[in-house]
């Protein structure tokens, strides 16, 4: 995909990444310990039988994250999606949420309907849109397992926010 083409490289990605700190202060205005990502790349994948997207974050940025969902017992036990589109291309911010605790991790994606169909397709099959997040190293990777593909799943007319309440997570590593 070229420069021009990548929905990560451009105004409206920026502007995505500003929305997705703006969540996270929201949140933290609520007393939530917010962690707020700044994806390098995202890209579709299909893994662990899953369909989904890939999101690469910095080394240390992924640290971080494995280590609040594993260390510190961060569960994912619901998600809010806002998505909308602009310019041919999905803008999405999930939010994974840890109600019991107050912890929310933000999860900024962007995405071509047409170069993404078929994970698309996979995806409401399954009932299921995975986002692996994952370090520049592509052998680890933290899942965030979303039930209802819907909401990421926009057109020009549908683009809205909504609960997944079935969301959930776990880590991996790619053998």
């Amino acid at each position: 995909m070229s420069g021009a083409d990548d929905p990560t490289a451009g105004e409206a990605w920026d502007d995505l990444l500003t929305d997705a700190t703006a969540m996270g202060e929201e949140y933290r205005e609520h007393d939530w310990d917010v962690t707020v990502l700044s994806p390098l790349a995202v890209s579709p994948a299909h893994r662990e039988g899953h369909a989904g997207f890939d999101v690469r974050v910095p080394d240390e940025t992924y640290e971080t994250l494995e280590s609040l969902l594993e260390d510190d017992g961060m569960s994912v036990d619901g998600a809010e999606v806002f998505s909308r589109i602009e310019d041919g291309a999905v803008y999405a911010l999930a939010v994974e949420l840890d109600d019991t605790e107050g912890r929310a991790v933000v999860v900024p994606v962007a995405y071509h309907p047409e170069e993404s169909s078929a994970v698309l397709e996979r995806a409401l099959e399954e009932d299921e849109l995975s986002l692996y997040v994952r370090p520049a190293a592509i052998d680890r990777w933290v899942t965030f397992f979303h039930d209802d593909p819907g909401p990421f799943l926009v057109t020009e007319d549908d683009a809205v926010g909504g609960d997944d309440e079935t969301a959930g997570e776990e880590t991996a590593d790619e053998e």
